[in-house]
């Protein structure tokens, strides 16, 4: 379980760390497997969306994280559609405050 493509900055340093997406570098290292977790999924990418399918990985998205951080609402229904098995919960307790997530 890992938290992966929350904001935009992610997207950027996948790109300059590994010249992917940090999901495509998840994949490449065998990380992404059934029973592999991806936390958030904001910024996923139809190639990101396609490579969590064919590996049979969870994504769990946060609604309530993601509108308090400002951080994108994840594309649901495109993994859905692939075949993706999504979860909702809260990133953390912390996330009841309006103040911190």
């Amino acid at each position: 379980m890992t938290h992966c493509q929350e904001t935009r900055l992610q997207i950027v340093t996948g790109d300059q760390f590994y010249g992917k997406s940090l999901v495509a570098y998840l994949d490449e290292i065998g990380f992404l497997k059934p029973g592999t977790t991806l936390i958030h999924g904001v910024w996923l990418s139809a190639r990101d969306i396609a490579r969590i399918a064919e590996a049979g990985v969870t994504l769990q998205y946060n609604p309530w994280s993601n509108a308090m951080l400002g951080a994108g609402i994840a594309p649901v229904r495109a993994c859905l559609d692939a075949g993706i098995n999504v979860s909702m919960g809260p990133t953390a307790s912390a996330c009841r405050s309006t103040s911190t997530c």
